[in-house]
């Protein structure tokens, strides 16, 4: 799950915080590898790898720095395990 806060997510906010910014929230322990492509019609295994992250309370930040020279992304969270 993604969750998204109240931010404006203009093209200054995005400057401000170095990319975009999101929670992802699951059970505790779960880790994933989050990928993000320009394609949505591109297959999931092709998509690529933007980073590899561990929940530790629950829900935990990514910060997408590729978004600030991408127009359009979408975002996919693989479950690896606990």
């Amino acid at each position: 799950m993604i969750l998204l806060g109240g931010e404006s997510w203009t093209p200054a906010e995005f400057q401000r915080v170095g990319g975009f910014d999101f929670l992802l929230g699951s059970a505790a322990g779960d880790y994933f590898t989050v990928k993000g492509t320009t394609n949505i019609g591109a297959p999931f295994a092709s998509w690529p790898a933007l980073g590899t992250v561990t929940n530790t309370y629950g829900v935990l930040p990514f910060l997408d720095v590729g978004a600030l020279t991408n127009a359009l992304q979408f975002y996919r969270m693989q479950r690896l395990g606990p």
